[in-house]
């Protein structure tokens, strides 16, 4: 089992599957969104992939629909890890709001905020973020709050970031 084929230790193990005639299945957690610039990869993609993989998880139907564009066969493809459990978080989100004053106070939140949740890394673009809700804020002192919510590489350059600009 092998978790994608963007890096060269991943594309080593599935090589090396094939060369030995094992059975290799592709964890795939991307949606197939080509950056600018980077189309050309695609061919690549697709001709790995299939004289690579056996079969394939994915996380749900956009993963599944990316794999089918890169030509791999849909009967070899199967979705459902890391799903999302909708009745946990609904009920979770229910309880919250419930005691919604005392957790803002407690985590010292604003009342109104805007909310990022996800990794910390280059490819989110969260400079950016910053930088427009810097603007944001000049335009509307009172307005918003900000939280970023998640842990990754850039985490202390994103608190710098946001010293300088007084956010």
């Amino acid at each position: 089992v092998v978790a994608g084929y963007n890096l060269r230790p991943l594309r080593a193990a599935a090589s090396w599957a094939r060369t030995h005639g094992k059975t290799c299945i592709l964890i795939l957690s991307v949606t197939g969104r080509v950056r600018v610039g980077k189309w050309f990869k695609e061919p690549i993609k697709s001709w790995f992939v299939r004289h690579h993989f056996h079969g394939a998880f994915v996380g749900g139907q956009l993963h599944a629909n990316y794999l089918k564009r890169l030509g791999f066969p849909a009967d070899l493809i199967w979705t459902g890890y890391e799903t999302i459990d909708n009745d946990f978080y609904q009920t979770r989100a229910a309880a919250t709001r419930e005691r919604r004053d005392f957790l803002l106070q407690r985590e010292g939140l604003p009342r109104n905020f805007f909310l990022y949740v996800g990794r910390l890394r280059r490819v989110k673009n969260l400079f950016c973020l910053l930088e427009a809700y810097h603007r944001y804020r000049q335009a509307h002192p009172d307005g918003w709050g900000l939280v970023l919510v998640g842990e990754g590489p850039l985490e202390e350059d994103l608190r710098a970031f946001a010293r300088d600009l007084r956010l």
